[in-house]
């Protein structure tokens, strides 16, 4: 399927289904014309194809096709050659068609449980050692097989607060995120 295939799919179609930039030409189109208006002309009558197939502009002469337009229009609109519109739409087409979104919250299970440590320190150690597997897969040519240093466990520290804060004041985290005025955060726990 040629792009003026899809253009003509586009135009015969129900444009609610289409990309918004789709269907703000489509409508346009519609609006100043009928839809049974606009056929396709396979590439060999279609004048607006002669540049491409090498002609010069200054080989254009004030006769030519390119100027004049098609000798089949010039005879009864039942005597065009026709194409039909083929289908099912191109790749092309689908690709301008609106996709449906569909949502789901997805509750990922925490990987630490803070409860199965005895004390703090194991916690933060244990998670700087998570967060440096992570980062030696990503890494693969900076892998780190050093001791834990002073900033892995301070990230890793900075995680569980983070963490922390995010399960307590997720809603104003969010609110604020969103600069909301403080006045929408009556009745939160943070004022």
């Amino acid at each position: 399927m040629s792009c003026s295939t899809t253009a003509i799919w586009w135009i015969h179609g129900e444009p609610r289904n289409f990309q918004p930039f789709v269907v703000n030409l489509v409508t346009e189109v519609i609006s100043e014309s009928d839809p049974g208006q606009w056929y396709h002309v396979r590439t060999d009558l279609n004048v607006a194809d002669i540049a491409t197939r090498g002609v010069a502009a200054n080989d254009l002469k004030p006769e030519s096709r390119r100027i004049n337009g098609p000798d089949f229009l010039k005879s009864e609109k039942s005597e065009w050659p026709i194409d039909d519109i083929p289908g099912p739409p191109s790749p092309t087409a689908q690709r301008e068609m609106k996709k449906k979104v569909l949502g789901a919250k997805v509750v990922v299970p925490k990987l630490l449980d803070p409860a199965g440590y005895s004390n703090w320190l194991k916690l933060v150690r244990v998670t700087a050692w998570i967060l440096r597997f992570c980062h030696n897969l990503r890494k693969k040519d900076r892998r780190n097989a050093e001791v834990l240093s002073v900033e892995e466990l301070e990230e890793a520290e900075l995680n569980w607060i983070k963490s922390a804060q995010q399960d307590r004041f997720g809603v104003e985290i969010e609110s604020l995120s969103k600069d909301r005025p403080a006045g929408q955060l009556v009745g939160s726990k943070m004022v």
